[in-house]
């Protein structure tokens, strides 16, 4: 017997989906199992399959979903540097699922391009530019805009990719309240202290011009006192 229609399909799609996302970070795409998602998901296999077809669509499809959320929180971002870290930290120690993701297609999707490879590089450029807005206004002005952003997502993902790691380091679980808090405080004297970057290269041009003209001065002094 066909299973019922399901009464409100978007929420339906949207537990096959955390569910899958669940699956696919703690196996990979190649170790995960449909039979498995769908009971997570409290739909069967048949339904599932009506939704988003075979494991690679369904694979595809959370990373679209990701990608898009992803996307309208890049948009959302603000220009500056503290807020910004401070909103991505909060968002991936809730999503940290999304990082095994990750870290698990750089383990399976060894060759190129990936899935949405175009549009991700597209996301990618957004968050340079995002960087350069920030570096317009005094943000480590000399460092290279593509290089901050990845070093800036680093430090967003790494405590959550390595757990372990930041355990070992700062005592603390990075799922707690107290590592959140004390990982805000760090970016928060980090920025503070790359406020204090040298200034851009065209006030030091204002300022190298107006030490000429006051070196320039004395010399006219000194000509002015040959006259007769």
């Amino acid at each position: 017997m066909p299973p019922r229609p399901a009464r409100d399909p978007e929420r339906t799609r949207a537990r096959i989906l955390a569910a899958a996302l669940a699956e696919f970070a703690s196996r990979g795409l190649a170790g995960a199992r449909v039979d498995a998602i769908a009971a997570a998901a409290g739909v069967n296999k048949r339904m599932l399959y009506h939704y988003y077809g075979h494991k690679d669509d369904l694979y595809n499809a959370v990373l679209q979903d990701r990608l898009e959320r992803r996307g309208a929180s890049m948009a959302s971002a603000p220009d500056d540097p503290l807020r910004t870290i401070e909103m991505f930290q909060r968002e991936v120690r809730e999503d940290t699922d999304w990082v095994r993701f990750l870290m698990w297609e750089a383990l399976e999707q060894t060759e190129s391009p990936l899935v949405g490879e175009c549009e991700r590089q597209s996301k990618c450029a957004t968050a340079v530019a995002m960087i350069e807005r920030m570096q317009a206004n005094g943000f480590l002005p000399g460092a290279h805009p593509a290089h901050l952003a990845l070093s800036m997502m680093a430090m967003v993902l790494w405590p959550y990719a390595f757990p372990q790691f930041a355990r070992m380091m700062t005592g603390l679980d990075p799922a707690s309240e107290e590592f959140l808090e004390a990982r805000l405080a760090f970016f928060r004297s980090l920025t503070s202290g790359a406020r204090a970057a040298p200034a851009p290269e065209s006030s030091r041009r204002q300022k190298s011009g107006g030490g000429e003209q006051s070196r320039s001065k004395p010399t006219r002094a000194k000509a002015h006192r040959r006259d007769p």
